[in-house]
């Protein structure tokens, strides 16, 4: 499922990524678009292979997401939105991973890996533990990108539209809680940094994004207070020396968490 809004190159760069393993047998292709200009129309036009697109007007990404559920037709719900793109190894084992899911007959979580793009550069993310997840003892959730949520929870766990950035935490948050968690130890998506969630381009932004992501952690008291205090801290040192530098060295120094990939994985472009 891709969300857009009033960005045509980003969504072509997803569809793009997608169009080459479609297979109408076992998976469908949703765009919900929001645009209020059409400025989307023209690339999903071209792309007659999408099964479901509804164009209208939303209150958010949030919104549009809960939008594209309900009208799904498939048991499991990957959200790559414009701008994301598929790994090309998961691409070639996409079908294996569908029918890996396919195989189960209740509801599970189903997670991978994702990589993250800072400029030119792409650091992969090691996927947290299941054993950990389900503990609660990991500082860090899948990332939407690269998550496979049953339809069926995502009907009742909705997700909050009046949040701007943190609603897919609280989602997460309560999937890894009732469900059956496990990890496809395969990257998905590549997922390019610099979007609300984790740049914040003024002051009052950056408070609504930390009170957003405390309330669906439920972070709370002394936790909160250091949390908001190193949220603060990165704003400014950001703003000093730039985004991308400070990601490209925030996750250097995290190899057990990050790895700097030295080839390049492209995304095949088909025009």
């Amino acid at each position: 499922m891709t969300i857009c809004f009033e960005n045509p190159s980003e969504l072509k760069s997803t569809l793009q990524s997608v169009s080459s393993i479609y297979n109408a047998s076992f998976m469908e292709q949703i765009v919900i678009d929001g645009s209020k200009s059409g400025s989307c129309d023209a690339v999903i036009d071209e792309n007659q292979w999408i099964d479901i697109v509804v164009r209208e007007l939303d209150a958010g990404k949030f919104d549009a997401m809960n939008k594209g559920v309900r009208v799904a037709t498939g048991r499991y719900i990957l959200f790559l939105n414009s701008g994301d793109t598929l790994v090309e190894c998961a691409r070639e084992q996409f079908r294996g991973i569908m029918d890996r899911l396919d195989a189960e007959t209740k509801p599970v979580l189903f997670y991978g890996g994702v990589v993250f793009q800072v400029g030119t550069r792409l650091f992969l993310s090691v996927p947290p533990d299941p054993y950990f997840l389900k503990r609660g003892r990991s500082r860090h959730l899948p990332s939407h990108q690269a998550t496979f949520y049953p339809k069926e929870f995502l009907l009742e766990y909705q997700y909050e539209p009046t949040y701007t950035s943190a609603a897919d935490t609280a989602v997460a948050i309560e999937a890894i809680r009732l469900l059956p968690v496990i990890s496809l130890c395969v990257p998905i998506a590549i997922f390019r940094l610099g979007g609300i969630s984790n740049v914040q381009p003024h002051f009052h932004d950056l408070f609504k994004h930390q009170e957003e992501w405390c309330r669906a952690r439920k972070v709370r008291g002394i936790r909160r207070i250091r949390y908001i205090g190193k949220s603060v801290a990165k704003f400014f040192i950001m703003k000093v020396i730039g985004w991308q530098r400070y990601y490209y060295f925030s996750l250097r120094v995290k190899p057990w968490r990050f790895r700097l990939l030295q080839e390049v994985l492209k995304v095949k472009d088909d025009r």
